[in-house]
């Protein structure tokens, strides 16, 4: 079975079509969903996705575009696709607050001296 090529998919896709973002449904955190959330362009959709939901909450995000659902690794692949037609913000994500798992792992990193 052929590799499926996340780049040329990116290369097609239509970021002027209309997108829904909605939670996956499987989500072991105390933190609650989303919720269902349209956009009129399914590249503002994404900017939501990557830039303002939390690492936590877009790894249980689906974005659906023309009836393709697309999980949290695609909408990131989408957004840092040279053809994303909005601005990036600078910095982002590093500049970002660190959520507390991302401190703690951060921490746990620093200890084991990686």
């Amino acid at each position: 079975m052929p590799k499926f090529d996340y780049a040329a998919k990116a290369e097609l896709f239509d970021y002027s079509m209309e997108a829904e973002l909605s939670p996956t449904g499987r989500r072991n955190s105390r933190r609650p969903p989303i919720g269902y959330k349209r956009f009129a362009r399914a590249a503002d959709a994404i900017r939501f996705a990557i830039e303002d939901l939390p690492s936590q909450l877009l790894a249980h995000t689906c974005l659906e575009v023309d009836e393709s659902r697309y999980a949290d690794t695609e909408i990131r692949r989408l957004y840092e696709s040279a053809n994303y037609p909005l601005a990036r913000p600078t910095g982002l994500p590093d500049d970002r607050p660190l959520t507390h798992q991302e401190r703690c792992l951060q921490q746990t990193i620093s200890a084991e001296g990686g």
